[in-house]
C-alpha cells in the first residue's frame, strides 16, 4: 500500500508538470517546512478536518505516509503507517498526535460523541493524551505490549541474571541462551545459540575482559516481574547490562545496517548478491529481474538506476530457476560454518596402570575453537 501511494502521488506531481518526491527531497529546507506546516492549528483545522467529516483517511493517510517519507525515505515506502514496535519513533505518530490534541481541543472537549469520533479517525494509539486518566493512578498512559518470557538465567554462577532472549556479542557473532525468543524479538538478526565455551565481553574500567562461559544456569527464583525493551538512537546500538557488552533488539537498526551495505555494493553485481539468498528466491521466481532491479535502486537510492551508472546483464536465455541451479552447484559450502562446530572426544589411557585408583580421564569439547574440559569452558594462555 505505502509504494502505490507513494507512486500515485509522483504520477500525480509529474502529469501536473511539478517536481516529484525525489526532487522534492533533496530542495535544502522543504523537508523541514513540510513537516512543520502539517502540524499547524490552520491545516489540521481546514484540511485534516475534512477527513474525519467524511470518514475518508485517504488525504491524511498520504500525509502521514509523506511525513516518514521526508524524515526517513529509507523506510517510510517499505511500510504504511500503522501501530507497531517502532511507530512511536516516527513522524507519522508525532503528527498523528498533534492532530488529535488538536482536534479534541476544538471540537471535542466537553463532548463525548466528538471525541470518540477523533479517537477512531485517530486511532487509539495517537490519542492517549485525550484518552481517560486510570481512576486509581491518576496517569494517563497506553496499554502495554508484551511479551511472555519463559525464564531468566545466570552465567559462571554469578548473582546477576538476564532474559533467555537476551543478545550477547561474542567473538563469533551474536547469540543468546534462547535463539528462538531472540530471532522473534529481531527477525533481522543472525543469532545463535549462547553456550558453556562462548567467550563474552565484560567491560572493566575503559577495556573489555573477554570471559569465558563455564556454566549456565536457570535461574529459579526471580524478584523481577518484568524488562523492558530498550531502541537507542543513532547507529550503535550495544549498551551494558551487569557490565556485560549486549545488543538491543533494534530492527530498525539492523535493517539500516543491511541497505548502507547493500548500497556498497556495485550496481553491476547487487542483484546477482541478493540472488544468492534462499529467502529471496520466491520473488525472483515470481517478477522479472529488470522489475526486481528498478525497485532496488529505488528504494535504496530513490532513483530507478544506481548512482554509479552500473547495471547488471540480464541473461533472457536462461531462467532463473536454471541460474540458481549452476549457483547453487558453485557455491555448495565444503565445510561447517565456525559458528555451528561442536565436537567432543574422550580419551584413552595410554598406560592405565598409572592412572590412580578409581580416576578416570576427563571429557574433551571443542566450541568455536574454545576447549571445554567436563563442559567447563578454558581460557586461552
Amino acid at each position: 500500500m505505502s509504494f502505490c501511494l507513494g507512486e500515485h502521488v509522483d504520477f500525480q506531481l509529474r502529469s501536473q508538470g511539478e517536481r516529484d518526491l525525489n526532487e522534492l527531497y533533496h530542495i535544502e529546507g522543504f523537508k523541514e517546512y513540510v513537516l512543520e506546516q502539517i502540524v499547524t492549528d490552520e491545516f489540521i483545522t481546514n484540511e485534516v478536518r475534512k477527513d474525519v467529516a467524511r470518514g475518508n483517511h485517504l488525504f491524511s493517510i498520504v500525509w502521514l505516509l509523506l511525513a516518514d517519507y521526508f524524515e526517513n525515505r529509507e523506510f517510510a515506502f517499505r511500510n504504511s503507517p500503522v501501530s507497531g514496535p517502532d511507530f512511536d519513533n516516527k513522524a507519522s505518530h508525532k503528527t498523528l498526535s498533534r492532530w488529535s490534541y488538536t482536534l479534541w481541543a476544538t471540537e471535542g472537549k466537553g463532548n463525548p460523541d466528538k471525541t470518540d469520533e477523533i479517537v477512531t479517525f485517530c486511532g487509539k494509539v495517537a490519542t492517549i493524551s485525550i484518552c481517560p486518566p486510570n481512576t486509581t493512578t491518576g496517569l494517563q498512559r497506553p496499554s502495554s505490549v508484551t511479551t511472555v518470557m519463559k525464564s531468566f538465567y545466570s552465567q559462571n554462577g554469578e548473582s546477576s541474571s538476564f532474559p533467555s532472549s537476551q543478545v550477547f556479542h561474542t567473538p563469533t557473532g551474536l547469540r543468546a541462551a534462547d535463539p528462538e525468543a531472540a530471532q522473534s524479538l529481531n527477525p533481522f538478526q543472525r543469532i545463535g545459540r549462547l553456550d558453556v565455551g562462548h567467550i563474552v565481553f565484560r567491560l572493566q574500567g575503559d577495556e573489555y575482559e573477554a570471559v569465558g562461559i563455564e556454566t549456565i544456569e536457570q535461574t529459579k527464583e526471580m524478584t523481577l516481574d518484568r524488562v523492558y525493551a530498550l531502541a537507542l538512537p543513532g547507529d550503535e546500538q550495544t549498551l551494558h547490562i551487569h557490565g556485560y557488552l549486549v545488543d538491543t533488539n533494534a530492527p530498525g537498526h539492523t535493517l539500516r545496517q543491511t541497505i548502507d551495505m547493500l548500497r556498497k555494493i556495485p550496481g553491476s553485481r547487487r542483484l546477482g548478491v541478493l540472488s544468492h539468498c534462499k529467502e529471496m528466491w520466491p520473488m525472483f521466481k515470481k517478477f522479472d529481474s529488470q522489475c526486481i532491479n528498478q525497485r532496488l535502486n529505488w528504494e535504496l537510492f530513490g532513483q530507478y538506476k544506481s548512482p554509479d551508472g552500473k547495471s547488471p546483464r540480464f541473461k533472457g536465455s536462461v531462467s532463473f530457476r536454471d541460474q540458481l541451479k549452476t549457483e547453487k552447484a558453485l557455491s555448495r559450502p565444503t565445510g561447517v560454518a565456525i559458528d555451528c562446530v561442536a565436537r567432543g572426544f574422550s580419551l584413552t589411557a595410554h598406560h592405565p596402570n598409572r592412572l590412580p585408583d578409581g580416576y578416570e580421564l576427563p571429557t574433551l569439547g571443542l566450541v568455536d575453537g574454545y576447549l571445554l574440559i567436563q563442559d567447563v569452558g578454558m581460557q586461552r594462555g
